[in-house]
């Protein structure tokens, strides 16, 4: 039985990871109104009652898309997700899932700005990517503050193909709340164990 028990509990917390405070996906709910098909402008996603301004990433006016697509064969390009709303919790982790990352030589730098202001001219933390691969790409905020803005940042030089890097959800998470990214693919380091 207590083995049982101990199974269960293992089994159990994995399956109820914490759940994030606020999350982005894609399409969001204002698809209707922010159809866009280019690598340079700048547009708004709503969830709910919160927004983000979305600079440089296209979303192929959402024919099948259920993403969106940064880095532009014609120019350097600075693509960026960042919330129009103070979150009003501390924030600890954010966790952007990068569908696809090619080419990761022309990208010059991933980054999470942590600010007070909206304008993102009072910033309170920088965080550099820990990797330029795709996956679970987690910012780990060393002072979460209550009502601070959040931007993913990525730095993108002229590419050869359109769309080297995308990205399918952006989820925020509160102190105390950290996600749990469990890596599934098949190398004898990252295969799964009996307890993942």
């Amino acid at each position: 039985r207590l083995s049982l028990a101990s199974l269960l509990m293992l089994f159990c917390g994995t399956i109820f990871a914490a759940e994030p405070y606020k999350v982005l996906t894609f399409p969001d709910d204002d698809s209707e109104n922010n159809s866009i098909s280019a690598y340079n402008k700048t547009w708004t996603a709503k969830i709910g009652g919160d927004s983000w301004t979305i600079t440089s990433f296209n979303n192929n006016n959402w024919k099948n898309w259920t993403y969106i697509r940064c880095g532009w064969k014609t120019d350097a390009t600075v693509a960026s997700i960042a919330t129009d709303f103070a979150i009003d919790q501390p924030i600890s982790s954010v966790v952007v899932t990068i569908d696809k990352f090619s080419t990761p030589d022309k990208v010059n730098s991933i980054k999470l700005v942590v600010a007070s202001d909206a304008s993102f001219s009072n910033v309170i933390e920088t965080v550099e990517a820990p990797n330029k691969e795709a996956g679970e790409m987690t910012f780990t905020v060393t002072k979460p503050t209550a009502n601070c803005y959040y931007k993913v940042e990525f730095d993108c030089q002229q590419t050869s193909d359109n769309g080297i890097i995308q990205v399918s959800k952006v989820a925020y998470y509160k102190e105390g709340d950290a996600p749990v990214i469990v890596d599934i693919s098949n190398t004898p380091e990252t295969a799964y164990t009996v307890a993942k």
